[in-house]
């Protein structure tokens, strides 16, 4: 494949961890491996100037902080960004989120008239994220529309969407999205990243885990993950299982209030709040081979990358029976119906008392996290940007006939 310039605009990225950016980044990565530039467009955040990605050029841009999450950088327009693109010359837009980076990008896209895709990976304009906005009862139903109609208005100015889910891909088609909407999975690739064993020792030592039973959340630590309710059903199921320990790996907002839910109930030597380290740290610490068994009760997932990462350690993985993640678990882990701690706690203790049934999991786990390999994601990613490309020069070919037809 001939080598493109891709210029990706996304609303976050590193210094920030989360799913979106950690699957970012092995994209980019996979990109620049394969031959093709790739420049990143993002927030200016703290930590910012360290970031460092070798073939990956990334252009901070001015920023303040988001109101309800400050530790979330809002970017602003820079006069310098023009100069930046117009020097770089891209073939192609992608577009990360639905904020004021990524409406950037699509002005940029349709005043130079370069094709553009959009990623849809998150539901803001749902009820897990609007309680976050204090929004609630009465409020809910009137915000929800709104959003929904300001993410239609934002996605369908794209040539193309992109959603890692095919449920999030019927669920927009229901709310009349015009654009073409592509499936591809989200990916990451441990290939090149090895088990740093004294790293491992070091972590297994500051938290008392030799002994321990592990269960593992990692992500945001945010109301909307619902981690309150991880919280209660641990302490049932360490009623049922000795030695075991709740590793919340994430930093956000809601930590405080956590932590002091587990201090209340007596948990505060067995739920472990690590804070936030990068994918690669938790690779290199063997954080996931710590573990026995991966929980989520998050409503908003679509896709969520922690999961794949789960998966690709082999962990069995208990969850909510919600959006995409329906299509991620099938015989390697459980659903759980909404907020029911106690069918959280039973699914999670009739892992970890079933050494057979773990292992089923895990096997399964395996298995199926093969569906998100990085290089068939980067090979979608590169296809759909080539058809695009294509589809721009025929036209403009076609254009060019006209014109001299009618200019005879």
């Amino acid at each position: 494949m001939q080598p493109m310039k891709i210029v990706v605009f996304a609303e976050m990225f590193l210094p920030h961890v989360d799913g979106v950016t950690n699957s970012l980044v092995h994209l980019t990565r996979e990109f620049t491996r394969q031959g093709h530039e790739v420049l990143v467009i993002t927030p200016k955040a703290k930590g910012s100037n360290a970031v460092k990605l070798k073939g990956i050029k990334i252009i901070f841009l001015p920023s303040i902080p988001a109101v309800v999450y400050p530790e979330i950088m809002i970017g602003v327009f820079s006069r310098e960004l023009f100069s930046v693109l117009r020097k770089f010359s891209p073939d192609i837009v992608h577009v990360i989120g639905p904020g004021t980076v990524g409406s950037m990008g699509l002005f940029y896209s349709k005043l130079v008239n370069i094709k553009s895709i959009a990623a849809f990976h998150g539901y803001f304009m749902e009820p897990e994220y609007l309680r976050v906005w204090g929004i609630k009862n009465r409020g809910v139903e009137t915000a929800q529309k709104l959003l929904w109609k300001l993410a239609k208005t934002f996605y369908d100015r794209a040539d193309a969407v992109i959603t890692p889910s095919n449920f999030v891909k019927n669920d927009l088609l229901d709310h009349d999205f015009s654009s073409p909407i592509n499936v591809i999975r989200n990916a990451v690739d441990f290939s090149n990243i090895g088990l740093d064993k004294e790293e491992q020792k070091a972590f297994i030592k500051k938290y008392s885990l030799s002994k321990s039973k592990v269960i593992l959340y990692v992500g945001r630590v945010s109301l909307e993950k619902n981690i309150e309710i991880l919280i209660k059903s641990f302490a049932i199921v360490a009623t049922r299982v000795p030695d075991l320990k709740f590793l919340i790996v994430g930093g956000g907002p809601d930590l405080k209030r956590l932590q002091k839910l587990a201090l209340d109930r007596g948990l505060e030597n067995q739920v472990i709040f690590s804070g936030e380290l990068k994918n690669l740290d938790l690779v290199k610490k063997g954080i996931f081979k710590l573990a026995k068994v991966f929980v989520t009760a998050s409503h908003s997932e679509v896709q969520p990358v922690s999961i794949i990462e789960a998966m690709n350690f082999g962990l069995p993985i208990v969850a909510v029976h919600s959006r995409g993640l329906v299509e991620m678990i099938q015989e390697n882990g459980c659903l759980v119906n909404g907020d029911d701690i106690n069918e959280f706690s039973d699914k999670i203790s009739a892992i970890l008392l079933d050494e057979k049934l773990q292992k089923k999991m895990s096997r399964k786990s395996t298995q199926l996290v093969k569906e998100y390999s990085i290089t068939n994601s980067a090979k979608q990613h590169l296809e759909l940007y080539k058809k695009l490309i294509i589809q721009k020069k025929e036209r403009k070919s076609v254009g060019k006939y006209l014109k001299s037809k009618i200019g005879r």
